[in-house]
This record gives structure tokens, sequence and C-alpha cells, in this order.
């Protein structure tokens, strides 16, 4: 009985310590291999992380896969020594950044072959961005607006002259203007389509010196080239002047009236209606909205009237007499647009109502006889 109990025993023993062997093997050969992988775990530099996303996936690959990874390291290491990428335009001095976009402008201008048009018809719109950034350079050092002032002085008429006056416009600095009247004035040495887009630039502008005023009245008093003139006198923009330089625009621009040229007229009547300081400055358009003979001078002259700070009785007077008796339905038509911005009695409401009834319907026929022809 008791070697039974002994038996028992021995093989209990047994059974616990071969399942604490068996665990420690199993807890032994678990450890080391958390333990190396740990031990691995290093940090990686750019070309081994680079590497191991492209290790090959089985044996055959191996070989292709060695001259692969060691092609990758050599180009990471290459990128390691790649110097900073080119700053933004916008860290650029301001003026690298104008040269820079002068050479793209002038690249673009080169690879659109597109046909140089009047003066007149101004900048090319897709080219709008590259005159921002111009301009945003020039406001940050607003010495290098010389750089397009030579630039524009060496070919005004040109698809670069063209958006170089665009931009020298926005400036509207002194220099832009004096520069802009040399060529304007030296018929002898360049060409009436130069002159043309250098007073061009001067009308862009929304304010001029009176130095620039006064260099414009010699130019219109002395120009004989009709569209030259023109040019001028679009140019001539509201200006710091006393009494006495009113007083000689007015001269200037009644003697203008006195032209051959109707659109010349034209132009002088909406530059007087500008320039009015009383109402008797606007004597002459009173005169001009009844007696002109171009229609479009006279239509010009009845809406400065309307356009007039001055809303005197004779003014309106002038625009009822057109209403009435003007022979174009359609001067008699702008006449009725001009009388509203006057101040009218509740009688003269309800007649100025009753012509626009009438008037409407004139325009109708006049449109309708037109397009028969």
């Amino acid at each position: 009985m008791k070697k039974k109990k002994n038996k028992a025993f021995h093989w209990a023993f047994a059974s616990i310590s071969l399942i604490a062997i068996g665990l420690s093997i199993f807890w032994h050969s678990n450890e080391p291999l958390e333990v190396i992988r740990n031990s691995q775990k290093k940090p990686q530099t750019q070309s081994q992380l680079q590497a191991s996303a492209n290790f090959p996936q089985n044996i055959e690959e191996t070989d292709e896969a060695a001259t692969e990874l060691t092609t990758i390291e050599l180009t990471a290491t290459e990128l390691d020594d790649q110097p900073d990428e080119a700053p933004p335009i916008f860290a650029l001095e301001p003026s690298e950044r104008l040269e820079n976009t002068l050479q793209t402008l002038v690249e673009k201008i080169t690879a659109d072959n597109s046909e140089l048009e009047h003066p007149i018809l101004g900048s090319n719109v897709d080219y709008i961005g590259l005159r921002l950034e111009l301009l945003n350079a020039i406001k940050e050092n607003p010495l290098m607006v010389d750089r397009l002032l030579e630039l524009f002085e060496q070919d005004p008429d040109s698809l670069l002259g063209r958006e170089l006056a665009a931009v020298l416009s926005e400036t509207g600095t002194p220099e832009a203007q004096t520069l802009a009247l040399n060529i304007a004035s030296n018929a002898s040495f360049y060409s009436n389509e130069e002159r043309a887009a250098a007073l061009l630039m001067v009308s862009d502008m929304e304010s001029i010196t009176s130095e620039t005023r006064d260099g414009l009245l010699g130019n219109i008093q002395q120009e004989t080239d009709s569209d030259l003139t023109q040019f001028s006198l679009m140019a001539l923009h509201n200006a710091p002047s006393t009494v006495e330089d009113y007083a000689s625009v007015h001269r200037v621009l009644q003697e203008t009236l006195h032209r051959d040229d109707a659109n010349v007229r034209r132009h002088a009547s909406y530059q007087i209606g500008e320039w009015a300081s009383s109402d008797e400055d606007l004597a002459p358009l009173r005169i001009m909205a009844i007696e002109e003979t171009d229609l479009n001078a006279r239509v010009r002259a009845v809406m400065s009237l309307g356009s007039s700070n001055f809303k005197s009785t004779e003014n309106k007077s002038i625009l009822y007499n057109v209403i009435e008796n003007d022979e174009n339905a359609l001067i008699r038509l702008r006449a009725w647009e001009a009388l509203e911005a006057f101040p009218l009695s509740d009688l003269e409401k309800a007649d100025y109502n009753a012509l626009g009834e009438r008037i409407q319907f004139d325009v109708q026929a006049y449109d309708a006889s037109m397009n028969s022809e």
C-alpha cells in the first residue's frame, strides 16, 4: 500500500516537472525573439526606409532587388546632398522678381506671336497676372519703375510696350507722365503710333500733374493730326489748378470746339463739362447742344450738360428745347435722360413722364426705319 502511494507520488511529481519544463522551454523560446526584434528597431535613414519599401518578396527577386536596392541607396544619398529648392517668387528681392517676370512676359509674347494692333485697344488680358506681379514689385521698390520706363522708351509701339504702358498707367508716376509727353511731342523721332501709345498711357491714369496738364494743352494747340489731338484731349484729366489754370484750360478747349474734325469737337465738349468750375463755363455746351451739326458731337454736349454739377434753369431749358425740337430721336432720348438729374416740380414731373412715353415711341419708329434700310 505504501509502495502504491510512493509510486503515485512519483508520477504526480514527474508530471508536474514535465509541465514546468515545458513552460520554461516555451517561455525561453519566445523571449529571445522579442529581445532580438526590439534590438533591431534602430532609427532608419531615409535611404534605408526607401530600400525596405522595395525589398524583394521572394528568392527569385533577390539579385535584381539587390541591384535596385544599391541604386535606391545611392539615389537617396544623392538627394540628401542636393541643395534646397529655389525659394518661392515672393521670397526673392523685388528687383529679381521684376526681371524674372519681364523675362517670362517677353517669352510669352514671343511664343504667342500675336498681331500688333492699334494702341487704343490696350494690353492683352491674358497677361494680367504678369502685369500684377510687375506692379507689386514696383510698389515694394518704387525706384524700379525706371526699368519699365527704359524699356517702354525703347519701343512704345510694340506688344511689350502695350503691357508696360498698362503697368505704368497704374503707377501714374510723374516720371511716366514726363516720358509720355516727351515722346508725344517729338514727332521727328517717334512715329504717330508711338506717340499715340504714349498719350493713351496717360489717358488711362487716374490723375495727372499740373506740368502734364500744361504739356497736354500745348499738344492740343499745336497738333495737326486729328487722332493725336483726340488722344491728348482724352489724357487731360483734372489736375491741381488755380483759377488762372482753369481759365487757360477753358480757353484752349473753346478754341478746339471750332476745329473741322467733329471727333475733336466731341472730345473737347466732354472735357469742358469735366473742367467746368461754374455754370458759365458750360455756355459753349448750351450753344453746341442746339447748333452742332454732327450728331455724335451734339449728343456729347447734351450728355455733358446732364452730368455737370451745375443744374441751372438755363441748362434745363436747353434740354427741354432739345427734347421738343431736335430732329433725331436718339438725341431727344439722351436729353430726356439727362433731364432726370435736374430738380423738377410736380407739374414738370408729369410732363417729363408724358415726354418719355412719346420719345420711346419715336425711338422705336426710328429703329424700325433704320432696320428697314
